[in-house]
């Protein structure tokens, strides 16, 4: 780890009288359960963007300035995860840590949090590192899906950007409460240059998430990022 500063299921059939008859042979009722228990069910797709198993920690407590911190390892998406803490001109203390499969970022003065993924080992932002990456998985997936654990603040507001060609992207804000946040690739309305909604999340260079300065305490910690299907689990019993 490396850190730098400033940078429909059929009605069962039912007996006269409306009741639905007991099922009375016991041998049945095991061999029954016994197959759907065994039953399996297939895999969800998913783009892993990140499950912070790999560790990382930083803290910053110098105004008007900044502090970054970069870890490369798997479960990343383009192997590489940058943090940069930013603080403004009031005292007080940012940090940014990855543990146990959580990031918690958090402030207690004006201050900008920020974590993202570009794929270059380098220290600072390359908005084309990941060289065009389809985060829809060839049209399979169309959201991210952020798991929140905890938020201290959960309606204001995040920001999340997808880079393209190096220097152009779209992005959309919302909130984070407590628990599984969908937002859907077609949200990131607000492009710049040749953007759009469609390329940044079949071409993407970069992944960034930010919240925007802000005064006062304010903390978050968040599980897996990952890109998923709308259907999770799309499957009919007959």
């Amino acid at each position: 780890m490396k850190s730098r500063r400033d940078k429909a299921v059929p009605e069962p059939a039912t007996a006269a009288g409306g009741r639905i008859p007991a099922m009375r042979n016991p041998a049945m009722v095991v061999s029954l359960v016994a197959s759907l228990c065994s039953a399996v069910i297939p895999a969800i797709a998913q783009l892993t963007i990140d499950d912070f198993a790999v560790v990382q920690s930083l803290n910053h407590s110098t105004i008007n300035a900044g502090s970054v911190s970069e870890v490369s390892g798997a479960g990343i998406l383009g192997g590489v995860r940058m943090i940069r803490l930013t603080q403004g001109a009031s005292a007080g203390s940012l940090s940014g840590t990855v543990s146990a499969g959580v990031l918690t970022m958090s402030t207690t003065t004006l201050g900008d949090l920020e974590v993202w993924w570009d794929g270059v080992d380098d220290d600072g932002f390359t908005p084309a590192g990941l060289g065009g990456i389809d985060l829809t998985g060839g049209g399979s997936f169309d959201h991210f899906l952020l798991d929140v654990t905890a938020n201290s603040l959960p309606g204001d507001l995040m920001r999340l950007q997808i880079w393209i060609n190096g220097g152009d992207r779209c992005e959309t804000q919302f909130a984070m409460p407590v628990g599984l946040v969908v937002v859907p690739f077609a949200n990131f309305s607000t492009c710049t240059g040749a953007a759009t909604a469609a390329s940044a999340s079949q071409n993407a260079g970069a992944v960034f998430l930010r919240t925007v300065l802000r005064p006062g305490a304010w903390s978050f910690t968040l599980g897996a990022v990952q890109t998923t299907p709308v259907s999770l689990l799309d499957f009919t019993v007959e």
